[in-house]
């Protein structure tokens, strides 16, 4: 496997120097035109940069701005179920004992079992 990556590494180094060689050459060859297309790519890249700056900005600041509403409904929802809860508790309580002495039980027994 080393020998594999070895030769892969001694590939890449060779097609990197010739890709040096190859823009070298390029730019010699192309002169004020290379140039030119030079800076158009650069500031189609800077353009490009700064565009998913700012989409990703804007979404990461909408992403920010949801937290508080949804931090809000999963408070309301545990509250609603804990009143639920309290309210089942209150309309059966010999029931919800029943069922919190079995749970209880279950869980003595299930974790008595791993001792």
């Amino acid at each position: 496997m080393a020998n594999d990556y070895d030769t892969k590494k001694s590939k890449f180094k060779k097609d990197l120097e010739q890709i040096k060689k190859d823009f070298s050459e390029l730019k010699e060859a192309g002169g004020e035109q290379f140039e030119r297309d030079a800076k158009d790519f650069q500031d189609n890249a800077r353009e490009f940069y700064d565009n998913f700056k700012d989409e990703a900005s804007d979404k990461i600041e909408e992403v920010k701005n949801k937290i508080p509403k949804y931090q809000q409904e999963v408070q309301d929802q545990i509250e609603k179920a804990g009143d639920e809860v309290s309210s089942a508790i209150r309309k059966k309580p010999v029931e919800a004992l029943a069922i919190a002495g079995l749970v209880g039980l279950v869980a003595g027994i299930v974790l008595g079992k791993k001792n």
